[in-house]
């Protein structure tokens, strides 16, 4: 559609280039690159990420995928993931944009919605093609960009009728589990809040799953499921993507280690070199 490829172009020009720009529509961060980036790491919050030009890799505990067009990302829990974009140059740019979800607004058009029977997502599955009627939204939603007049007004609209095609969608289980509060999804996605509050202090599999109300088996299994790794994976990564952004700022590779949790600088480093592909001394001091 040449009306959407103008206004992609149209939001390349307007964003950034090279750094993530919050867009003054809340929720939306967008990421526009002329330039090839290097690995960087950080958790990903409930929301949607969707290639508009170039290619992207995302990386969860060890695993990469390459994201395209007409590809997208649904993360129904905080994720710490590794990416980069592929390949991007001012002669093919890279564009991409992250909508956190509205956890309130999807409850809501939830509420008006015939009732359903919530039916447990089970499988690990982050990489989903992107249906046109979702990216229809995102595009008239970024657009909005363009008329900032008329953003608070039409925001909540075609907000509303993406969480609407979002919920008849693939995706639509794993919204419901996540707003039951007895649903597994629910239950993991306290667990990884409570990861992220403690993540320098050791695992405790049985406690935490008993905080979340689950067996150690089921606890164990469905987190898997949810985040594609186990509890322990989880927590590394956590601890490895701070680590990058103490190193950035100038602490040792010891110092760095120790805040993060870890009794050995010399597995620090080898698992640091493992997810970002270089050691943590070409950052730290």
């Amino acid at each position: 559609m040449q009306h959407s490829k103008d206004i992609i172009h149209s939001l390349f020009t307007l964003a950034p280039k090279n750094e993530i720009w919050r867009a003054p529509i809340k929720g939306l961060t967008i990421h526009a690159a002329d330039q090839a980036l290097a690995f960087s790491g950080y958790v990903q919050e409930p929301s949607l990420c969707v290639v508009l030009l170039g290619e992207r890799q995302i990386c969860t505990n060890g695993q990469c995928q390459i994201f395209a067009r007409q590809e997208m990302m649904f993360c129904p829990v905080n994720l710490p993931i590794v990416t980069q974009s592929i390949s991007a140059s001012e002669n093919q740019p890279y564009l991409a944009l992250s909508l956190q979800l509205d956890f309130e607004l999807i409850s809501q058009v939830i509420g008006q919605l015939p009732p359903q029977k919530i039916s447990e997502a089970t499988a690990s599955r982050h990489k989903w093609v992107l249906e046109n009627e979702i990216e229809e939204c995102l595009i008239r939603l970024i657009n909005l960009l363009n008329f900032p007049e008329r953003i608070e007004f039409l925001t909540p609209l075609i907000l509303r009728e993406l969480y609407f095609y979002l919920l008849q969608s693939e995706q639509g289980d794993y919204l419901r589990s996540l707003l039951s509060k007895e649903g597994n999804i629910a239950k993991i996605a306290r667990a990884t809040e409570i990861l992220a509050q403690q993540f320098t202090e050791p695992l405790n599999m049985a406690e935490l799953a008993q905080r979340v109300g689950m067996s150690v088996a089921g606890f164990y299994a469905h987190f898997k499921n949810v985040t594609a790794m186990t509890p322990l994976q989880y927590q590394k990564s956590l601890r490895l993507n701070v680590a990058r952004e103490k190193l950035q700022s100038g602490l040792s590779v010891s110092e760095t280690a120790y805040q993060i949790g870890y009794e050995s600088p010399s597995q620090f480093s080898r698992e640091y070199k493992r997810q970002f592909g270089e050691n943590p001394s070409s950052r730290g001091k």
